[in-house]
């Protein structure tokens, strides 16, 4: 539990916003050029607060891990969408 290692809660949600959105960063750099990439990878560390913050509110990973298993099935949908739909019109 970080927070409690820290000592402050809005630490540690920096702290693991952060180390979530870096593995992100990594990854949507190399598919997205620019600016775009990093502006993803950062906004995925916003998910990543929000994340933290379910977890310690509710003393339990199970609504932030449902949470995020409907963020993926949404983008992987709307990726799907976008790939097989509209881009072969």
């Amino acid at each position: 539990n970080l927070h409690r290692f820290l000592n402050s809660k809005s630490l540690a949600y920096g702290v693991g916003a952060l180390g979530f959105a870096s593995h992100h960063i990594v990854v949507t750099t190399q598919f997205f050029d620019g600016p775009i990439g990093w502006i993803y990878g950062l906004t995925v560390g916003v998910a990543g607060a929000i994340w933290s913050w379910l977890m310690v509110r509710h003393q339990s990973l199970i609504g932030a891990w449902v949470s995020h298993i409907i963020v993926d099935i949404t983008l992987m949908s709307v990726g799907h969408y976008l790939i097989f739909h509209v881009s072969s019109k």
